[in-house]
């Protein structure tokens, strides 16, 4: 078993975080959806995958990870991944949108207050 969400909200609510919880490797998506919506994967976001799944969120996708391991990926010390926080200001822009679909009746100024909560 693996400990990623595999529902649909769960998955969206970690997009709060600045989490995909998709892994590419494994990611499977309708050709048709992306064509209808227009989305194309934007080589020049400072977090294209997060970006990427964020974006089609916003344009109505549904999410959903399987419940056992069908990957193993292997880490190492100098991954981006181990260390982010030089990417916190590309995460912010894209958080305070996630934040106004989630919480529209927040002010911008309150969803400003909480998005440095969010940072992992």
């Amino acid at each position: 078993m693996c400990s990623t969400p595999t529902s649909d909200n769960a998955i969206k609510a970690n997009f709060l975080f600045g989490t995909a919880n998709i892994y590419n490797p494994t990611a499977m998506i309708r050709h048709s959806f992306l064509h209808e919506k227009g989305i194309r994967w934007n080589p020049t976001f400072r977090v294209p995958d997060w970006e990427f799944w964020v974006q089609a969120m916003f344009l109505g996708a549904r999410f959903a990870n399987l419940g056992e391991v069908v990957l193993h990926y292997r880490g190492h010390k100098n991954q981006e991944t181990d260390n982010i926080s030089h990417l916190r200001n590309e995460f912010a822009p894209v958080r305070l949108k996630v934040l106004e679909l989630f919480y529209s009746e927040l002010t911008l100024e309150e969803r400003m207050t909480v998005e440095p909560v969010l940072q992992r």
